[in-house]
């Protein structure tokens, strides 16, 4: 999970490129789970936005080596790249919020907030529920998330709920996501 908006039309073509590429390989993985290799987001232009996405971020996951790689692109690219928090209030999280926090001081990479909606307001999370029962879908890791879509006051709300990080850290974020957005 990692992040690619088009800043640009250029942007939007490179992201197809990209995207096309990623269901043209030749070690099997296409059918199932296409992906963006890591070395296609190191050669991305100036007109690609890269944020570090969720907890499935390469940044929670990947190999230290590999994390390294990442933190190095995205220092060199302060100008188009974002380390981003949410404010689902759970352990891994809380524990992730920090470690971007670290990650934000130590290469001076901008934090965004972003909030991993799957819905727009509480009778679209519960028409979701349903369907995922239908079809059998189940993210047991999914438990005490909020995927609802926030406003700026309820995004506030839910950040002081998490308790994680100091309201200076979050609003910064926030308006951080903003700057992202222009």
């Amino acid at each position: 999970h990692f992040i690619l908006i088009a800043k640009n039309f250029e942007g939007v073509k490179e992201i197809n490129r990209l995207a096309s590429k990623s269901f043209d390989r030749k070690d099997g993985h296409y059918y199932y789970v296409p992906r963006i290799e890591l070395s296609d987001v190191l050669n991305t232009s100036d007109n690609i936005i890269c944020t570090s996405a969720c907890l499935g971020s390469p940044l929670n996951h990947a190999s230290l080596e590999t994390q390294k790689i990442l933190l190095d692109f995205m220092s060199r690219n302060k100008h188009r790249c974002f380390l981003e928090i949410q404010h689902h209030n759970v352990p891994d999280q809380i524990t992730y919020n920090k470690k971007m926090v670290d990650l934000s001081k130590q290469y001076g990479i901008p934090l965004i907030a972003g909030t991993d909606t799957h819905s727009l307001n509480e009778t679209h999370a519960k028409g979701r529920v349903m369907l995922q029962k239908a079809k059998d879908i189940i993210f047991g890791e999914e438990e005490g998330w909020d995927l609802i879509f926030k406003d700026y006051n309820e995004l506030i709300e839910a950040y002081k709920k998490q308790g994680a990080l100091p309201p200076e850290i979050y609003i910064e974020a926030i308006e951080n996501t903003n700057v992202m957005a222009s």
